[in-house]
């Protein structure tokens, strides 16, 4: 009986010192690869890849969730910088924080290496930048607030709960989806219904 209690708690032991923190790869292709298979591949996913014009190996991975994420923030301060910047230099770019400050125009600027707290920031409405060669992603505040509030359903009422209704536009809609259930095990999926308007 005592040989069985010290051989579970050796096992116990073995197991905690075998759990390890997740952490991003040093490859853009294969950080892009993971999140989209994390995320089975929703239609929300957003990842756009920027290569430089000097290097080809020098690519950076820009990652949102549409409808959550802020489009003029993404397109005006991190994607023209970034391609800006590629343009004008052919060296290799680091996480050193006044380097990014200096490209990225944003409210906030994060550096993460844990890989959970990387998919929680998309999630979240945040923008993740990944560079070719670093276990690094830069997290830019990207968060979109609605133009204006989302109205409560004339019909089918209800006493307790949410008071958000699906009577926005599709990507409204997805996000308000998103913003209750952060979760990566969440999928969207696009198609078109319909053979005459054929709506999206």
């Amino acid at each position: 009986m005592r040989n069985r209690r010290s051989l579970i708690k050796s096992k116990e032991k073995h197991s905690t010192n075998r759990i390890t923190v997740s952490t991003l790869y040093d490859d853009v292709n294969e950080n892009v690869v993971r999140v989209m298979n994390e995320l089975g591949h929703s239609s929300d996913l957003t990842v756009r890849v920027i290569e430089s014009p000097h290097q080809k190996t020098l690519r950076a991975a820009i990652i949102h969730l549409d409808g959550l994420a802020d489009d003029s923030i993404i397109n005006e301060n991190i994607v023209d910088p970034l391609i800006q910047w590629l343009k004008e230099n052919d060296q290799v770019l680091t996480f050193k924080e006044e380097q990014t400050s200096h490209i990225f125009t944003v409210s906030q600027l994060t550096v993460v290496e844990n890989w959970q707290e990387f998919v929680s920031a998309v999630l979240t409405g945040d923008t993740a930048v990944l560079l070719n060669g670093s276990p690094k992603a830069i997290i830019a505040s990207t968060k979109k607030m609605q133009s204006r509030a989302i109205t409560e359903p004339s019909s089918q009422t209800v006493i307790r709960g949410p008071k958000d209704s699906f009577t926005e536009n599709l990507r409204t809609n997805t996000s308000l989806i998103r913003a209750r259930i952060q979760n990566p095990n969440v999928r969207l999926e696009s198609m078109k219904v319909g053979k005459s308007l054929k709506p999206m």
